[in-house]
């Protein structure tokens, strides 16, 4: 008689041991992976798929681009106003300009390179990573010389390299002081914009909070 009554309450007891243990991953399960872990946080591409890049990773390199670009279009107009008739042409190196050239060969380098005559203008102007190596200075080659700039912009961890050749005995002083300017703020202009790796990555709402202990954690 107490054999029979014992087997009952023992499949009772550990059916009920099992259901509590059940619950009791499930409660965690749903506080610490809720269904909206992510939403908004890895966007995914309507393209590929892939994790696009967070939101101020993206406005951040808007903004470093948009330095670039502006600097471009302001060489360009600058050189537009004392060279209307000059050509300009972006490259995938950058922003290259032209007015009154010819190929001739450099009096003192002895290269055939392409020389601006008088009353022209050649430039180029592009982004290179890192700290430039070369001297900035003007260096004359018969009768065109060549003036070297290269402004470091620490964000963008990159320079701005600028050759521009003009006639040594026809060129405006007045020009050259704008055009100079000009290339110099570069490196200004972008250091007022906050690098990326400065700014804080989004986190979703339940980052920071703990898993809540549930009651039946002694199971």
């Amino acid at each position: 008689m107490a054999l029979a009554l014992t087997k009952p309450r023992i499949r009772i007891f550990g059916s009920a041991l099992l259901l509590c243990f059940l619950l009791h991953e499930a409660m965690l399960l749903s506080v610490c992976c809720p269904p909206s872990w992510g939403r908004g946080h890895l966007a995914r591409s309507e393209a590929g798929g892939t994790p696009a890049l967070p939101d101020h990773r993206v406005a951040a390199e808007e903004s470093h681009s948009a330095v670039v670009e502006n600097e471009y279009k302001a060489i360009e107009d600058l050189v537009k106003a004392y060279y209307p008739k000059a050509k300009f042409q972006r490259t995938a190196d950058g922003l290259h300009f032209q007015h009154r050239v010819k190929r001739e060969y450099g009096y003192y380098s002895n290269d055939l390179i392409l020389s601006p005559q008088e009353g022209g203008i050649l430039g180029d102007v592009s982004l290179r990573p890192g700290v430039c190596n070369e001297m900035q200075m003007t260096v004359a080659d018969g009768f065109h010389s060549t003036l070297t700039m290269a402004p470091y912009s620490k964000n963008l961890n990159a320079h701005l390299l600028v050759k521009l050749t003009f006639p040594s005995s026809d060129f405006s002083f007045e020009f050259q002081d704008q055009f100079t300017d000009l290339v110099q703020r570069f490196g200004e202009m972008d250091d007022a914009i906050v690098p990326p790796s400065t700014t804080a990555a989004p986190q979703p709402d339940n980052a920071t909070k703990q898993p809540a202990r549930s009651p039946l954690s002694h199971f």
